[in-house]
Formats: structure tokens, C-alpha cells, sequence
């Protein structure tokens, strides 16, 4: 592990570092080449390689460490739709840990198109289903700042700083998320009605609001300006609205017990009637496929890809 090994900061070579402050603390995140002088903080076989450092950082040096011990439940959650966890690494001059190759979903938003917003939000659905069915945590960090994407363009949480086990979430931990935060909490108060029955409500209501905003900035941005003909630009219109509506009537509720789970969320029409999502998902699955399902798929393949964008399935 990292945490074993003394590297100085001179054998990293950092490449435009990012930063995203928060209330009590920031992180600061780069890109980074994988050399034979780097590599005892990552398994060899990542050497010339290019991986994420997430780096945790706080005027309270009690708060840097709590970020970076919460950040530390990825080694035990694995998910495709969940930043990949590589190693740890923490030294005098860093406390970080190290992820697959990812960017900021920020980077990518004005050249999105809407049926990979919506792929994109599923993906993220996917994964907090995920967090609450399975591995029984609260993500407490879900907005843009917590959204990267991989090289080949796929949505992945990350952001885990604040998680918490369902079992310690109560009134308190979530006045402490609003601390931590600061003016990047979602400010509204009924986000921070505690629902010791619906421990899941506070990821639920911020998934919401953080696809309000990427609706939004999507359509000031793409669909002003979309080449496609009319029909297909008006489908495109469409399918942000039922974005917007199953982020409004679903997770945006003013009561926690009324947002709907997100594994519940995931057969929503809004995902299910997006001809992107379901290709997106079917290849996710293809191995799993039978012979039959295979055939009718690529049957049905040349006239679903004439219902998406062209530079999209370029």
C-alpha cells in the first residue's frame, strides 16, 4: 500500500490539477502518469499508465482525515457505475487516494448530448441503487462535483468523503453534511428532514436536483442548437422533459417517504422509453444474452440507431 512507502512529491508528475472547494474542506484531483519511480503506490501492472489522485485537504487536519477515510469505502465498493479504487496514498505532502482514469462530468456537459444525459443519470441511479440495496450506505455528496466520466464516455459517482452506513445516519449527520458543504449544499430544507424509514431519501432528493441542473445546462446549450430534423429534435426535447418531470414528481417530493428508491427508479419510462438506454444496457449485458435475444437485437439494431443523433453514434 501507499501508506507503507515514502515518495516525494517530485516523482509525481501532476497534470492540470483541478480543485473543488467546498465549506470545511477541498479536494484537489489530477491526472497523473504511472512511471518506475511512482508505481510502489499502485500495483505494477498500472506502470505508463495514466490514473486520477483525489486529494483530500482542510484547514483541520482531523477533517482532511475523515474525508479521506470515508473516500476509503471504494476499496470494498465495487460497482461499474462507481469510480474505480485503485490505492491509497498518504504521505506528510498528500492524502489521496487513486482511481481509474476519470474527468469531471463539468467537462463534458456542453458537448452532451440529451439521450446521454439520460443514459448518464440511469448510470448514476444504477449505482446508488447500488449503495443503498446492497452495500447499505448513504452517499451524502450526490451533485456534478461528485459525477466524472471515463475516456469511453461512462457516467461514475464519485465523491465519497461524506458516506455513511445507513445505521449512523440520523438529524445530526446530516446538519454535519450541510457544514461541511457549505454554499455547494443544495439548500433547501427539506433536503435535511431525516427519515430514520427512508435513509436513502437525502441521496434521492439530491440525485433530483443535481438532473434538474444538468437538464438545464443541457438545454441552454445543446438543444438550442441541435442539427437533427425537426422530429428527432423535438424526441430529443422529450426525453429531457421526462427527465425533468421523473426528477420533479419522483425524487424532488417535499415528504423523504414519497421519492421513489432508486432501485425502483432504474424501470422508470423516462430510462426505459430512451432508445440509447436501452442499447447502452443491452451491450452492458451482451454476454449475458441468449442466442435468440442476440438475433432479434441486431435485427432491430440499424432502425434504432437512425432514432439517435448522428454525432452520436459517430
Amino acid at each position: 500500500m501507499g501508506n507503507d512507502v515514502s515518495v516525494s512529491a517530485s516523482e509525481f508528475a501532476f497534470n492540470d490539477m483541478q480543485t473543488h472547494k467546498f465549506g470545511s474542506y477541498s479536494i484537489e484531483y489530477s491526472t497523473f502518469h504511472v512511471t518506475e519511480a511512482n508505481h510502489k503506490f499502485v500495483k505494477s501492472s498500472h506502470i505508463n499508465s495514466s490514473l486520477t489522485c483525489f486529494i483530500y485537504k482542510s484547514n483541520e487536519e482531523a477533517i482532511a482525515n475523515e474525508c479521506f477515510s470515508n473516500a476509503l469505502v471504494l476499496k470494498s465498493v465495487r460497482h461499474p457505475s462507481i469510480v474505480k479504487f485503485l490505492d491509497s496514498i498518504r504521505q506528510s505532502w498528500l492524502t489521496g487516494i487513486v482511481t481509474e482514469l476519470v474527468s469531471p462530468l463539468e467537462d463534458y456537459l456542453p458537448d452532451l448530448y440529451p439521450d446521454e444525459a439520460v443514459q448518464g443519470v440511469h448510470s448514476i441511479c444504477s449505482a446508488l441503487a447500488f449503495l443503498h440495496a446492497t452495500a447499505q450506505l448513504s452517499h451524502n455528496n450526490v451533485c456534478q462535483r461528485s459525477l466524472f466520466c471515463t475516456s469511453q464516455g461512462q457516467w461514475k459517482l464519485g465523491g465519497f468523503e461524506l458516506c455513511r452506513p445507513f445505521g449512523q445516519m440520523s438529524a445530526d449527520v446530516l446538519k454535519t453534511v450541510r457544514t461541511r458543504l457549505g454554499d455547494c449544499a443544495i439548500d433547501r430544507d427539506e433536503a435535511y428532514v431525516f427519515s430514520a424509514d427512508r435513509r436513502d431519501s437525502f441521496d434521492l432528493y439530491c440525485l433530483g436536483r443535481t438532473a434538474l441542473d444538468i437538464c438545464d445546462a443541457i438545454d441552454a446549450v445543446r438543444c438550442s442548437k441541435l442539427p437533427d430534423p425537426q422530429p428527432q429534435q423535438q424526441r430529443r426535447r422529450q426525453h429531457l422533459d421526462q427527465l425533468r418531470n421523473l426528477a420533479k414528481n419522483c425524487l424532488c417530493s417535499a415528504s423523504p417517504t414519497e421519492r421513489t428508491p432508486a432501485k425502483r427508479l432504474q424501470r422508470h419510462v423516462a430510462f426505459s422509453a430512451n432508445c440509447f438506454t436501452q442499447l447502452s444496457g443491452f451491450l452492458a449485458d451482451f454476454s449475458l444474452k441468449s442466442e435468440d435475444e442476440l438475433r432479434q437485437f441486431y435485427v432491430a439494431l440499424k432502425s434504432r440507431l437512425f432514432e439517435l443523433p448522428e454525432g452520436l453514434v459517430a
